[in-house]
């Protein structure tokens, strides 16, 4: 058999090829361009493909998979922490932050499940007449100007609320409450909302009534109270002076006889100071009548008496004591 001739150009067997190592793997310059851009996902995958690759077939670019998931995690916990910024300023209204806001009362209201974190009140409304922890005093818009700032929002809030309760400070029952002031935050603020609760939380436990209708002993009525009924027990109920009342206190006297005052001598001052609050007599549809010591108080050393009007006919429908003279 012939054999072939033997040649120099014989071909050599193909030698295996192998990668290039001075090329960047693509998949970590694609991961880190969509890392840089906040393309978060995308670039957690093609950082872990390129590090595979580069691991099994050699090459450059496992650096730029590792910078891409950096910046990933990093774009997804500022991600994380913005939402949790955002639900913190949203209404609160779900169970999570504790139950519905006080910013969702009205003057009248009173409330349960009374809760603070910081300048953020919670409260839930309750019905009056039930067990209560305290009550809405007044809702006081302030003028709508820019946002003051934190501070000073502060102080004018607690102003208005301040005012508001001037009557129960002043009447000494500034024991019997604690005055609480729900204002709007810089967000709610720049929505347009100016208003502020004042809110009255109970000292003294839960209650069946609200403070500007508790019973009140005689002695302690103050000019412009107002009585719905009457009553010789020495404990009255006071009422707005808006709503229908029997009575309303017009001047608190001191007795300054030695000997126990008659019916008389009573009335006879009250008609006095009648004349100077009301400037002149009172309508012949009132009628004057006072409220003092008995004997006993009298021995006991009270000399204060309160002296009322009330009308002839029927009961009385607004306050008739001139709001600068009260006194």
């Amino acid at each position: 058999m012939t054999q072939p001739p033997e040649s120099e150009n014989v071909a050599e067997p193909p030698v295996p090829s192998r990668p290039d190592r001075g090329r960047t793997n693509r998949w970590a310059v694609t991961a880190l361009i969509a890392g840089a851009v906040g393309l978060a996902v995308p670039a957690i995958g093609l950082a872990v493909a390129a590090l595979v690759q580069t691991r099994r077939r050699g090459g450059k670019g496992r650096g730029l998979a590792v910078a891409a998931l950096v910046m990933s995690g990093a774009w997804l916990t500022a991600g994380a922490v913005l939402l949790s910024v955002a639900a913190g300023n949203g209404e609160n209204r779900g169970p999570e932050t504790g139950g519905p806001r006080a910013s969702a009362l009205s003057a009248g209201d009173c409330f349960i499940n009374f809760r603070r974190e910081g300048a953020k009140v919670f409260a839930q409304a309750a019905p009056c007449e039930k067990l209560h922890q305290g009550e809405v005093l007044a809702v006081p818009v302030l003028p709508a100007v820019r946002y003051p700032g934190e501070e000073r929002l502060a102080a004018d809030a607690q102003g208005a609320c301040r005012r508001e309760a001037a009557p129960l400070y002043e009447a000494g029952r500034g024991e019997e409450f604690t005055l609480v002031v729900d204002r709007p935050d810089r967000r709610a603020w720049e929505g347009g909302d100016h208003a502020v609760r004042c809110l009255l939380r109970y000292s003294d436990g839960a209650k069946m009534y609200i403070l500007s209708n508790a019973p009140r002993m005689t002695s302690e009525l103050a000019a412009g109270d107002c009585v719905g009924t009457w009553s010789d027990s020495g404990s009255v109920e006071l009422v707005d002076c808006d709503q229908k009342h029997e009575v309303q206190v017009f001047a608190r006297v001191t007795l300054k006889q030695e000997k126990y005052p008659n019916d008389a001598q009573v009335l006879t001052l009250c008609a006095d100071r009648a004349r100077k609050v009301f400037g002149t007599a009172p309508p012949k549809d009132l009628l004057l009548r006072y409220a003092g010591p008995d004997e006993l108080e009298w021995a006991r050393g009270q000399r204060d008496a309160v002296c009322l009007v009330t009308s002839r006919k029927g009961r009385l429908s607004r306050s008739l004591v001139p709001e600068l003279k009260r006194s």
